[in-house]
């Protein structure tokens, strides 16, 4: 038991390194749908990794980079929620057809779904190199990024360079994103982003608080849903989203049993 769950526990914690701050900044920005569109994309990166007999990470972080390029680069006249779904349709689309059409590989259901029994040590330092990356890139652009997400304007006439700024965040979404697939699978990866940050947001945290809180709640997401997977011989990512929500739905009913108490 303790080998088989040795590095899904290990991958958990630079994950949720990774995962807290993109899922938090993606709320705060209100593109939190832009993760559901990078992960259902990865059915056409998988495609084209098979077809191209390439691995699947580099493809997959190719392709979500690319979206979350287009994102910033959307026409003015149409709404970036109408532009996310259309790119997330066409991708879904053309990586199903190539898939059936090519007659490419056979099962696709870690694909779906994941398979965070099969990890291996690279997969770790891999993921563990990222968060080292992240953590960078948070340092630097920290307070910009705030500024940004809270007051654009003001952030336009301090001289941060806004497009610029936005555009890195988004290519460091897509590349954490491509790097949950593996974990999650293109159906469940999206919520792993977004669910998190909502539950965060009953406790009304600072945003340093809040992104600290925030990957601790998917630390033990991970634990609890690997712990029901392995006893249940279930699927693990959706018992990770499972336990995610039980664990929302807990700090809510916490946070109103203290808000409801009578002030002495």
């Amino acid at each position: 038991m303790i080998e088989l769950l040795l590095y899904p526990l290990l991958l958990s914690i630079p994950l949720a390194v990774l995962i807290g701050p993109v899922g938090s900044i993606l709320v705060w920005r209100r593109s939190s749908f832009l993760s559901d569109v990078i992960a259902h994309m990865g059915i056409l990166a998988f495609a084209l990794a098979e077809i191209l007999q390439w691995p699947i990470l580099p493809v997959s972080m190719c392709v979500s980079v690319g979206i979350a390029c287009l994102l910033e680069w959307a026409p003015s006249f149409v709404p970036k929620d109408a532009w996310l779904a259309g790119l997330s349709s066409f991708g879904i689309a053309v990586g199903l057809i190539l898939l059936s059409a090519l007659n490419v590989g056979g099962n696709f259901d870690h694909v779906f779904w994941g398979d965070m029994f099969s990890l291996t040590l690279m997969d770790v330092v891999i993921v563990s190199i990222a968060a080292g990356f992240l953590g960078m890139h948070l340092i630097v652009f920290w307070k910009s990024l705030l500024l940004i997400i809270f007051h654009e304007q003001l952030a336009v006439l301090d001289g941060v360079p806004v497009p610029f700024i936005k555009v890195i965040t988004n290519i460091v979404a897509g590349v954490v994103i491509a790097l949950c697939l593996k974990v999650m699978g293109v159906l469940l990866a999206g919520a792993l982003f977004v669910l998190p940050s909502v539950g965060m947001r009953y406790l009304n945290l600072s945003p340093e608080r809040h992104i600290v809180g925030t990957v601790v709640l998917i630390l033990l997401s991970f634990i609890v849903g690997l712990g029901m997977s392995f006893e249940c011989d279930v699927i693990v990512a959706p018992c990770v989203i499972i336990s995610l929500i039980f664990l929302n739905f807990t700090l809510f009913f916490i946070k109103k049993g203290i808000d409801s108490r009578p002030e002495k």
